[in-house]
């Protein structure tokens, strides 16, 4: 297992850590320790990611999600002539014809 320091806290966060900490009974450490297993901890992340996926499944069966026409690839190329159109204009000697 690892160990974390961590330093500049701010005074007033500390005494607030430490009051949540003897509320439930817990070292300061291990109120830490479960503050971020609960923020972090692998079991959390999968809990938002199945709830997001649920959520996702729920707007798409009530046709709530937003479609797009759009060809992303078309997109960026586009996006792409026009910046070296605009480079063009500024740097000499840029080639704007896609040709590197």
């Amino acid at each position: 297992m690892a160990t974390l320091t961590i330093r500049q806290l701010d005074d007033a966060l500390v005494r607030r850590i430490k009051m949540r900490a003897a509320e439930a009974g817990r070292s300061m450490e291990e109120e830490v320790r479960t503050l971020l297993d609960h923020t972090y901890g692998e079991a959390e992340q999968l809990a938002r990611q199945k709830a997001w996926a649920d959520r996702m499944r729920r707007l798409h069966k009530a046709g709530k999600l937003p479609r797009s026409d759009v060809d992303s690839a078309e997109l960026i190329r586009q996006m792409r002539e026009e910046r070296d159109h605009r480079l063009a204009g500024v740097i000499p000697g840029h080639a704007s014809d896609g040709h590197r």
